[in-house]
């Protein structure tokens, strides 16, 4: 794809920086990755020009044609100071400024620097910009596509156009103003110039036309296993019990546990289960149970659960089930609460029944921290 070039411009070579010019040719996909702001580099060369810096005004002057080739379409009076900049080099180099003067004339007559002085005015105002004569016919090649938009000096036209004859800048753009192609040309009185743009026939997004990374395909949810550590503090409800053990301490009715469990988990969002074995001490009391040698006792119950549920928008909810020795069954609503977006802590509430085997029923409840890494 074509960047900024320059056809048919009848100049002499003498002056090293016109040479650059005429040797300068960017493909448009570098102009757009190094692309700079035309304006703001006519306006430094303006600078430089301004303080007798002649290589730094061509080295902008330069830089500001290159950037026709991208970025958005230049406008009238930054084209005028360009070319304005251009005739004052072109002097300088002791070559005729008369064409880039009648360009700027043309392009945004009221445009004009005035610190310039009165020769370079009154070779400004004494340029012919063209108006009369026979026109120069201006053709794509190949044609543009609809989603194509051409800019001369600009303003948008449509291809074919006929133009005064003299220096022109042609910019191709997308629908949105981002330009694609750019040209300088100098165009013949009564001729027929073909613009060769390089473009494809319709508007490629830069991202498509030049990235040619393939992006991995997504992956499918996968199943995931997660580390189970918990503890916490839990109480039942339940009757007190005296016990039968010489010295042994009674059961109370308000069963206080601290809980330590530890296990693996299992999800295919939304589905999860998970299966715990753990130890839960007594505080200030022990359980009691009846055996066939006779009562017994024990400061620690074991137990091992079973717990599945499903993912909602807040946590995780389900239902655990399981069995305690000594003689008890287990069942609870157990809801984990994410604590961190950074760290697999969690807060489990729950609430549910613990059945003895040989008593009534005990409501208890809970809280469960959690730490649950991914496998």
């Amino acid at each position: 794809m074509g960047g900024i070039q320059l056809e048919g411009r009848g100049r002499s070579a003498k002056t090293p920086w016109v040479m650059a010019l005429l040797s300068l040719s960017l493909v448009a996909d570098v102009a757009r990755a190094e692309c700079e702001d035309h304006t703001v580099l006519v306006d430094q060369a303006v600078e430089a020009i301004l303080v007798a810096d002649l290589d730094t005004a061509s080295a902008k002057l330069q830089s500001a044609e290159t950037a026709l080739g991208c970025g958005s379409v230049a406008q009238p009076p930054s084209l005028a100071r360009q070319w304005l900049v251009e005739g004052v080099l072109l002097d300088f180099g002791g070559e005729d400024p008369t064409s880039s003067f009648a360009a700027a004339r043309r392009v945004a007559p009221d445009v004009w620097i005035d610190a310039l002085g009165a020769k370079f005015r009154a070779s400004y105002d004494g340029a012919d910009t063209g108006e009369g004569t026979d026109p120069t016919r201006l053709e794509a090649s190949p044609e543009l596509g609809e989603s194509w938009v051409a800019h001369l000096d600009g303003k948008p036209i449509t291809l074919p156009h006929d133009v005064v004859p003299g220096l022109h800048v042609i910019q191709v753009a997308d629908s949105e103003g981002t330009v694609h192609f750019g040209t300088i040309v100098f165009t013949i009185e009564g001729s027929t110039q073909k613009v060769e743009h390089g473009l494809p026939q319709e508007v490629t997004p830069i991202a498509e036309e030049h990235d040619t990374t393939v992006a991995p395909p997504e992956s499918p949810v996968d199943s995931q296993l997660w580390v189970h550590l918990g503890g916490g503090i839990h109480t039942a409800f339940g009757e007190p019990l005296t016990s039968q053990i010489p010295d042994a301490p009674n059961e109370p009715g308000m069963k206080l546990t601290v809980p330590l469990e530890a296990g693996i988990g299992w999800a295919a969002e939304p589905v999860w289960l998970r299966a715990v074995v753990g130890l839960a001490p007594m505080v200030g009391g022990r359980y009691l149970y009846a055996t066939e040698e006779g009562p017994g006792s024990s400061p620690v119950a074991l137990r091992g659960t079973l717990t599945g549920g499903f993912t909602l928008p807040f946590g995780d909810l389900g239902v655990m089930g399981g069995i305690s020795w000594p003689s008890r069954l287990t069942l609870a609503l157990v809801m984990a609460i994410p604590l961190s977006a950074d760290l697999p802590l969690v807060l489990e509430p729950r609430v549910g029944l613990n059945v003895p085997t040989e008593r009534s029923a005990e409501p208890a409840l809970g809280i469960t921290f959690v730490y649950a890494p991914e496998l």
